[in-house]
């Protein structure tokens, strides 16, 4: 009853119709089920005809009739019948054919001892799996009637109608489909409908959509259905993609590859306590034929995405055209609610977390000693730790004279000495004698201070400079831009501080200590505690190979298909890739790996989700900056 939305009543015709053995778990209307699924069917596997009826003639020869084997649940869940009221019904109340047709061995009645309203596995006890597991072996399937069956029947190996209306809100978000619809819909053998839930990349609903769509007939008129499920069941078993980027590129094989300069894939795989894990990989190569550029995009407003950022670095250059690139979310940036939270002014907005140079401007200094990704002008691409060990000079963007911040002034204040203050310095305040300080954020003087003789408190999100009185700039005031120069930088073309360390000289090496994590003043600036070891989720990371390919990983998390992995996971996972050097970015649900305008992974996040907190496709969230990878054209 109801409106059906999901119809392949047709297709289980053919199939109960054909002399196939199936299993049929029934729903709560057992009686009239039985008239479609045990009567109605094996009178058509006997060839009597409508208004016929039957008779010992027709079971003289049975031998060759698949039986229909009925999975009843040997406990009462107060929804469906149990295994004693089906078989007392059977033999004494039912329709006089469908007891002839139990009584010749035509209909059997298995018990399950499943505990939960679905079907599940693991508890229909060993005389049911076995039961089940000869039907498979036989080429059959299954037949399950009622909501409770959709959630639990995915993992089942054997091709399968899942019949039923829609009661629950559950139902309904997992469905993809309303309060009151109907469906009746085919599952191949070891396909999963739904993806990614609760924030679903495929849906019940949309699988059904694209096994009845013209993609679908054009594959299995090229392939053979058989050929196109095979190919279905292998990329589930390996990578998870919705059914529609299957078709779709079962019907391109045929046209040009991507270019050989960047290429990409899914990839899978069990952590060592069994749990799953999904993602996606792209590679980039440096072919003397194809020069690759790299960027670092700053948002220029509070809600872009990385997809936004690229749409629009295309859209402005007037040199690049939109054709192969890689982009993803970039290092750490002061946003909105975290300068909320540290209780500072809303000029620190948008300020980066650490070191960033942008087309050969040092934009902003290192912060700690965390790892750096970095594009030389030779071409080549590096990861190594930066920080304000060995000094830096600074002066003003425009001109003026420039000063220089020895190592010997770093995190201590000396009297007549210029002076400074990074963030690996542990405490919050110095007394002050005779100093002026200046906080820097970016490449921007964010504060002056003047007084002396009190103690000062650090900038807690940037470089303190402190200059001897007598010597202190005149000039320099909020707002000033400054020019920044540290030495062994200067073949930098752009790079991004982010991190953590994850993989040194082939081996893994997650380095929160001497990158600084641990610090409090590192943790405050933390969106979510990425000095955490044990933490699941999203992440995403960079490689670097012995080919100086640049190998960049994002992994799903929050997912029924991945937990995500922790920084050692993902060190791991780099490892099997044959990085030689790797780095973590930002990770949780900003994680982002688009190529060629197709993001790759899935984002467990939608920002609408107290509207539907049960389902929501996914969305990308909004972040500070993206690195852009792209061909020189």
């Amino acid at each position: 009853s109801g409106n059906i939305v999901i119809d392949d009543s047709q297709r289980m015709a053919n199939d109960l119709k054909a002399n196939l053995p199936f299993a049929w778990f029934p729903g709560p209307n057992f009686n009239i089920e039985s008239l479609i699924f045990i009567w109605r069917t094996l009178r058509a596997r006997l060839g009597i005809k409508f208004g016929e009826l039957l008779t010992a003639k027709n079971l003289g020869n049975i031998d060759h009739i698949k039986p229909v084997s009925v999975f009843v649940n040997v406990t009462s869940d107060g929804y469906r019948a149990n295994y004693a009221t089906v078989c007392e019904w059977i033999k004494q109340q039912a329709p006089s054919e469908i007891t002839a047709l139990y009584h010749a061995g035509l209909v059997k009645i298995i018990a399950t001892k499943c505990n939960s309203r679905g079907i599940h596995l693991a508890q229909l006890g060993e005389t049911a799996l076995e039961a089940l597991i000869d039907i498979k072996d036989n080429s059959g399937f299954v037949v399950s009637v009622g909501e409770s069956a959709i959630l639990t029947l995915d993992m089942l190996d054997i091709p399968s109608y899942r019949i039923g209306r829609i009661h629950s809100k559950i139902a309904a978000s997992f469905m993809g489909l309303n309060i009151d619809d109907s469906y009746i819909q085919w599952v191949p053998a070891g396909l999963r409908p739904s993806l990614a839930y609760p924030t679903p990349i495929q849906t019940p609903l949309e699988f059904s959509q694209e096994l009845n769509s013209e993609n679908y007939q054009q594959c299995v008129n090229l392939l053979g259905e058989t050929e196109v499920l095979k190919q279905l069941r292998e990329d589930v078993d390996s990578f998870g993609s919705p059914v529609k980027q299957v078709l779709s590129r079962l019907l391109q094989k045929t046209t040009t590859e991507v270019s050989s300069a960047l290429s990409s894939s899914m990839i899978t795989g069990l952590h060592e306590d069994g749990s799953p894990w999904s993602g996606a990989m792209a590679i980039v190569k440096q072919l003397d034929s194809q020069l690759w550029n790299f960027d670092t995009l700053l948002t220029q407003q509070s809600n872009d995405t990385v997809l936004s950022l690229t749409e629009r670095f295309f859209r402005e250059s007037t040199s690049q055209q939109k054709q192969t690139y890689i982009a993803w979310n970039g290092g750490y940036i002061l946003n909105a609610e975290l300068v909320g939270k540290l209780a500072l002014s809303e000029k620190y907005i948008g300020s980066p977390l650490g070191l960033l140079i942008k087309n050969g401007e040092l934009l902003s200094l290192p912060l700690f000693n965390k790892p750096v990704l970095s594009f030389l002008d030779s071409g080549k691409i590096s990861i190594r730790e930066a920080n304000l060990a060995q000094g830096f000079t600074v002066g003003e963007a425009e001109d003026g004279p420039v000063y220089t911040f020895e190592a010997t002034g770093r995190n201590e204040l000396i009297k007549k000495t210029l002076c400074y203050f990074d963030l690996m310095f542990e405490q919050e305040t110095v007394f002050n004698e005779n100093h002026i300080f200046y906080y820097i954020s970016g490449n921007t003087i964010i504060k002056v201070i003047k007084d002396q003789s009190q103690e000062i408190v650090l900038n807690p999100v940037g470089v303190s400079l402190a200059f001897p009185a007598d010597q202190a700039p005149a000039s320099w005031v909020e707002g000033t831009k400054l020019s920044l120069n540290i030495t062994g930088w200067e073949n930098v073309v752009n790079a991004i501080e982010a991190g953590p360390r994850l993989v040194r000289d082939g081996e893994e090496s997650i380095e929160m200590q001497a990158g600084g994590w641990k610090t409090q003043k590192s943790i405050a600036t933390q969106a979510a505690r990425v000095d955490f070891m044990d933490m699941r989720g999203p992440k995403i990371g960079v490689g670097i190979n012995d080919a100086g390919e640049l190998i960049v990983v994002a992994i799903n998390g929050r997912i029924r298909e991945s937990v995500g992995t922790t920084h050692i996971e993902l060190a791991k996972i780099f490892l099997q890739q044959g990085a030689k050097q790797a780095m973590g970015f930002d990770p949780g649900g900003s994680v982002t790996l688009v190529v060629d305008g197709l993001q790759l992974n899935i984002t467990p996040y939608n920002k609408d989700y107290e509207k539907s907190p049960l389902s929501l496709p996914p969305q990308a969230r909004f972040v500070g900056n993206a690195i852009i990878g792209y061909i020189n054209n």
